[in-house]
């Protein structure tokens, strides 16, 4: 089974993944049911608010046709600073990571970066043994508040 099986996707993210999986024979879209149903049940609304005092930005095409705008909106509202939230014309899901859509993200993308992610500390790994659940993000937070208050950041 595919994830396109259970989660439908546009004709350009499959050509996308056409052209990832010629360069590169060995990789598959074969996914597990743990997988699948894990898929489904995602649900990143849930644990955006936590992922302060991180920055987030969403790169989101306004013709996207596998995550609804309103769906960035809302995702936008729940964030804590800092965030950001770049709406591209005419690309779709996948267009913003490839070709001409990529042009005219990447200039967003540097701008975020360097703005935000210059002044990172590296995570300590032990903290991730929990991926994806509200423990880990708590536990990371925590960590980057004591760092901040102890005047790690300048």
């Amino acid at each position: 089974m595919q994830a396109k099986d259970i989660v439908p996707e546009p004709e350009s993210t499959t050509k996308l993944f056409d052209q990832i999986l010629h360069q590169y024979p060995q990789w598959s879209r074969e996914i597990t049911l743990a997988s699948g149903e894990a898929l489904i049940a995602y649900r990143p609304e849930s644990v955006v608010a936590q992922i302060s005092p991180r920055a987030i930005m969403w790169l989101h095409g306004d013709a996207d046709e596998r995550v609804s705008m309103e769906e960035s909106l809302s995702m936008y509202k729940k964030a804590e600073e800092p965030k950001k939230l770049v709406i591209l014309p005419g690309l779709g899901h996948s267009d913003i990571i490839a070709g001409p859509g990529l042009e005219q993200s990447l200039p967003h993308i540097k701008e975020w970066f360097a703005e935000h992610l210059w002044r990172l500390e590296p995570i300590d790994l032990r903290l991730v043994k929990k991926i994806g659940t509200a423990a880990h993000w708590s536990s990371i937070r925590k960590s980057q508040s004591q760092r901040e208050t102890h005047g790690r950041f300048s």
